[in-house]
């Protein structure tokens, strides 16, 4: 399961937010702060400086703080960048493990677009979505819940075209690279658009097959904004988040919400 070359050309237009809205609604939004000028990346960076030291992440017995939090994500958007060109999108099929928080921000520092993927799809949901949004990374766990990850992929070899490249968490495979493996020396980082698209989300498909939805880094601020309003979030509140992270609630609270 190859990787694709960096120099490949990029995915970017093909997940394009240009057109996806009303220039009278887009200053609406800026005018009336719903849409800034900052991205995720950058509100990463600013709570580095700030306080590079607080927990952002638990998951059980393990702790993230922000620095170590930035510093494995820059290291696995390195080895994205190295591989992949802007705009591509990055697939996940993970439980609400710690290591999706990385590999999210990892995402987006690089200037692709994530894709979480329910871990309890099998094939034909999978392959569907990989082939539709031309995924050209997936992270899985080897095994979680009694089900083989690897050998699910292993059936879609044949039938994807890109093939995305896989990367383990949690668990060895060989032939395959580890998460722990996944990482290069840092370099120098994309600009990013506020409103480009950096996040894909699927239907439940229950009255036919399973729609992409697009977000954009604004269209996710303005949803962070109304969170906040409505639930009275105050700076250094805890979320439980026992929502699938590759639910849109569940990717707010788990990787929006602590930045």
């Amino acid at each position: 399961m190859p990787a694709t070359s960096a120099n490949s050309e990029s995915d970017s237009l093909s997940w394009s937010a240009v057109g996806m809205h009303d220039p009278a609604a887009v200053a609406a939004a800026y005018r009336e702060g719903w849409w800034v000028r900052q991205t995720l990346a950058d509100a990463a960076r600013d709570q580095l400086h700030q306080d590079s030291m607080r927990t952002v992440i638990i998951d059980g017995d393990t702790r993230l703080d922000m620095a170590t939090l930035h510093r494995r994500a820059t290291a696995m958007a390195a080895a994205m960048q190295s591989r992949y060109p802007v705009g591509s999108v990055v697939s996940f099929m993970l439980p609400n493990w710690h290591e999706a928080a990385v590999i999210y921000l990892a995402i987006t520092l690089a200037g692709m677009v994530a894709h979480p993927i329910l871990p309890s799809l099998r094939v034909r949901e999978l392959g569907y979505q990989l082939q539709d949004v031309r995924s050209r990374l997936i992270f899985i766990p080897k095994h979680y819940r009694n089900h083989d990850y690897v050998a699910m992929l292993r059936q879609l070899a044949t039938v994807l075209d890109p093939l995305p490249q896989v990367v383990t968490v949690r668990g060895a495979e060989p032939g395959l690279v580890t998460l722990d493996a996944f990482a290069e020396p840092p370099q120098q980082l994309p600009t990013l658009d506020p409103d480009a698209v950096r996040l894909v989300l699927y239907t439940s498909g229950t009255t036919g097959a399973a729609k992409a939805v697009r977000h954009t880094h604004n269209s996710l601020h303005a949803l962070l904004r109304q969170i906040a309003q409505h639930w009275r979030v105050e700076p250094g509140d805890g979320f439980l988040v026992p929502s699938p992270i590759s639910h849109i609630g569940g990717s707010i609270y788990a990787f929006e919400a602590p930045l």
